[in-house]
């Protein structure tokens, strides 16, 4: 019992004493019963603290389910962006074009080759010439234009020999591109010195080969 405690009971019991006498003073400190001291009081359980309902913590959560009988319906969702298969490439290699003849060459080609394709196609060689009067010329580039505008290229061509081992008569090169189904033209740096003749319709002589992708 604390000081404060005490002190209540001497003062109850001298009050006590004066207004009722000894025997009243005995009786009312036996009915007085003073609060237990604050670190002895037992704290109330924890089951009877009922939840706040106006607490959004404190509320339960709730799983909504479907009446007996509702079906529910599937939410539709976008389909993804398709993805175009890879071609397959892996026939053997052909000619695409050639329009190569036994006439007399001349110089001067009035343009390129057309190149139609029609499927996917793995360019892998393409060739020009340039006999150039029997002298040949040291190569240049070849290039290939595309329906949209778009130039492939320019490759590197490499020289081999020509008819009566004229030197760098053949531009050749391997470029290993793939192009679309469209429209092309095949053309090299030196337009000048490129051989053609009347069968080839003044275009530049030329041969193409490559791979079709497979169906």
């Amino acid at each position: 019992m604390d000081r404060r405690a005490v002190a209540s009971v001497v003062l109850l019991g001298l009050v006590a004493f004066v207004t009722v006498g000894a025997d009243g003073c005995d009786a009312a400190l036996e009915a007085w019963s003073p609060e237990p001291p604050i670190d002895t009081m037992v704290p109330e359980s924890a089951d009877a603290a009922a939840p706040d309902p106006a607490v959004p913590g404190d509320q339960a959560l709730s799983i909504e389910t479907p009446a007996p009988g509702h079906v529910q319906t599937p939410v539709a969702t976008a389909p993804g962006p398709s993805v175009a298969p890879t071609p397959d490439f892996s026939g053997a290699e052909v000619t695409l074009f050639t329009n190569s003849n036994d006439g007399v060459i001349r110089d001067g080609a009035s343009g390129p080759a057309t190149l139609v394709l029609d499927a996917p196609t793995l360019i892998t060689y393409v060739q020009t010439y340039h006999w150039h009067g029997g002298k040949g010329i040291r190569p240049g580039t070849i290039t290939i234009t595309g329906p949209d505008g778009t130039v492939y290229g320019p490759w590197q061509a490499t020289g081999t020999d020509g008819q009566g081992g004229v030197k760098n008569a053949y531009w050749e090169a391997r470029p290993s591109v793939e192009l679309a189904p469209g429209t092309y033209l095949v053309d090299d740096s030196d337009p000048a010195t490129r051989g053609t003749n009347d069968g080839m319709g003044g275009i530049g002589q030329t041969i193409v080969r490559g791979v079709v992708a497979a169906p």
